[in-house]
């Protein structure tokens, strides 16, 4: 009989790092086509992407898209890494 507690524990956040990792790892130009795809969703579909990154989103999902967001944009690193809260653009 298996102890349970001699088992280990794969948690959200090691999925999280493993796609940050493989994002990071990937073709640049693909990362940089990933962050156009996401800001383009965001334009056209602010009320979906700001609920997936905002407080009201499941934390796996906000983790998720946060993760994807920020690994995808790692092709640019002079471009400053801004975390949207809210859509300026709105007000």
């Amino acid at each position: 009989m298996t102890n349970k507690s001699d088992e280990t524990i794969t948690g959200m956040y090691d999925v999280f790092d493993a796609l940050e990792a493989a994002l990071k790892a990937s073709d640049p130009k693909c990362r940089e086509a990933l962050a156009k795809a996401i800001d383009g969703f965001m334009k056209d579909f602010p009320d979906e992407f700001f609920w997936a990154t905002g407080p009201q989103a499941p934390t796996l999902l906000y983790h998720l898209m946060m993760t994807i967001d920020v690994a995808s944009e790692a092709a640019a690193p002079e471009k400053p890494r801004v975390i949207r809260i809210i859509d300026r653009k709105a007000h």
